[in-house]
């Protein structure tokens, strides 16, 4: 009888073994399907630093400048400040003027008296002088109006590296005659001067 049990206690302990091996197997196959799979071609990475909302952060200092548009205070033209893109010239500095008052702007009384749709306006400099087509509507505004509008691009225009005069052009490079702060239509390069009775006080 103890021979029997004897002989009966390498066959168990071979059957544990065999239970262990196939349990360490089977970790091992669990392992490998929960593991990171690895791509053999490097993937794209989103350079733009963002912040722990996930958005954009805003452009550096060193890429933006200091600008001045002109809006319109009650009758006349007032000058204020914007922060633009660096490097944009012309047309950052129409495209500040089209976007017209901040809302701290309007609850103090400034206003723009360019025509909806000014952000159509195109402009070119060459030499002194910069060429910029009457946007949409321009036609439709009461003279009053059409001067302050005037006015606006001609002072912003005007303090803009080196410019000093204006020529407005129909979009079709045809230039168009322009009333001046005192009525009188001018059918050439305008400057601040002929907007004297408007300018900031």
């Amino acid at each position: 009888m103890a021979s029997r049990v004897r002989s009966a206690l390498p066959a168990r302990r071979r059957v544990r073994r065999r239970v262990g091996c196939l349990a360490a197997v089977t970790l091992l196959a669990a392992l490998a399907g929960c593991s990171m799979p690895i791509d053999d071609a490097p993937s794209a990475v989103d350079a733009q630093p963002r912040n722990q909302a996930g958005r954009s952060t805003p452009p550096e200092p060193r890429f933006l400048e200091t600008g001045h548009v002109f809006l319109v205070d009650d009758s006349r033209l007032v000058e204020v400040e914007r922060v633009l893109p660096r490097g944009q010239g012309l047309e950052g500095m129409l495209d500040a003027l089209a976007r017209g008052p901040t809302g701290a702007e309007a609850l103090d009384g400034f206003r723009s008296a360019l025509p909806v749709g000014a952000s159509s306006m195109d402009g070119v400099v060459a030499g002194r002088v910069a060429t910029v087509a009457l946007p949409a509507g321009f036609d439709e505004l009461g003279l009053v109006d059409q001067v302050l509008a005037l006015g606006q691009v001609v002072f912003t225009l005007t303090g803009y590296d080196g410019v000093r005069s204006v020529v407005f052009t129909d979009g079709q490079d045809s230039v168009v005659p322009v009333p001046s702060a005192t009525g009188r239509l001018l059918n050439r390069p305008v400057d601040r001067s002929d907007y004297g009775s408007i300018a900031p006080r």
